[in-house]
């Protein structure tokens, strides 16, 4: 969702062949849009990369990354004022997201907000936006937001693992040590699920919960994500937990599936993925149990297939 290899025509060519893989397909935003020194910049000093400097440049901007493939847009709002002790960042002001919003889609482009603080996902709501990328922590369960949300027909990603790390939480350390899926995390993965963010803000997925609960109750659509590989997650084993907090936060094992599944073929229009049916990829996943029961049985890989090859499972540590 901010990539700088940017292999659009590689990616491209792979999600519309049907031919023996072993990667997963990806869809991607390319470069997301900010201003100098802005997030996720800040952790990347010195790389050349392109930003807003003023509303005016929006559409110029977001035309230059659909030219380069983009399949998405992706703005960042964030000012990592939340965390506390840290230096404020610039961020994109509500001219310039209102901006983008429209020139994504006058380029019919879903434009996704990153956001981190429920006033500035109100504030994306208001300028257009598609869809939320994270749920915020910043406040307490609020109807009047979700049905808000609800009323504008915007979608959220979830993001809720990445939270709960942030919260002081040890989901990650668990599924690290979880025997179902520990002999197949690379080491990259298994220091990533084990890092320990700092600040912990414990309150954030109490928040967060409460806020996908709300979500859910008013019909607002909500995807699975985990925003790895930040610390806590990792690529791939964290989609299984953030299942499990969905679950957690009063979704149905079954209705958590669908965040992973059927909800993302619908928002981004993919036509023939999310659902085993004629005319669907025989992307499949065999489990030993029954996860629409117990959430947690995704985690009992038994096969999987891509494109209707069978993908071997290399065990990658001991």
């Amino acid at each position: 969702m901010f990539d700088l290899a940017r292999e659009f025509a590689k990616w491209r060519a792979q999600r519309q062949s049907l031919g023996q893989v072993s990667e997963a397909d990806t869809w991607a935003a390319g470069i997301g849009v900010t201003v100098r020194g802005g997030h996720p910049l800040e952790t990347a000093p010195g790389i050349p990369v392109p930003t807003l400097g003023a509303a005016q440049e929006a559409k110029a901007f977001v035309d230059a990354r659909v030219a380069e493939g983009s399949d998405c847009v992706k703005l960042f709002t964030e000012d990592l004022s939340e965390y506390g002790g840290m230096q404020r960042l610039p961020t994109l002001s509500r001219d310039e997201v209102c901006a983008v919003v429209k020139a994504a889609h006058e380029d019919h482009k879903l434009a996704i907000v990153h956001i981190s603080k429920q006033a500035d996902a109100r504030q994306a709501i208001e300028c257009g936006a598609d869809g939320l990328a994270h749920l915020f922590g910043d406040a307490t369960d609020d109807q009047e937001f979700a049905a808000f949300a609800r009323q504008r027909g915007v979608f959220f990603e979830t993001t809720l693992d990445v939270i709960a790390g942030t919260s002081g939480l040890s989901l990650g350390r668990q599924l690290a040590a979880d025997s179902r899926v520990a002999p197949y995390l690379s080491p990259a993965q298994k220091g990533s699920l084990i890092a320990i963010p700092p600040n912990p803000h414990p309150d954030w997925i109490t928040n967060a919960l409460a806020a996908a609960r709300a979500l859910h109750r008013a019909g607002v659509p909500v995807l699975a994500g985990t925003d790895s590989p930040n610390p806590a997650t990792a690529h791939g084993v964290s989609l299984h937990e953030e299942l499990a907090l969905l679950v957690q936060a009063g979704f149905t094992p079954e209705e958590a599936l669908h965040t992973a599944t059927e909800v993302p073929d619908q928002i981004f229009k993919l036509g023939d993925r999310g659902r085993i049916a004629p005319g669907y990829r025989a992307d499949l996943l065999l489990v030993d149990g029954d996860p629409t029961r117990a959430i947690g049985d995704t985690l009992s890989i038994v096969r999987i297939w891509k494109n209707g090859y069978a993908i071997s499972r290399a065990v990658l540590t001991p």
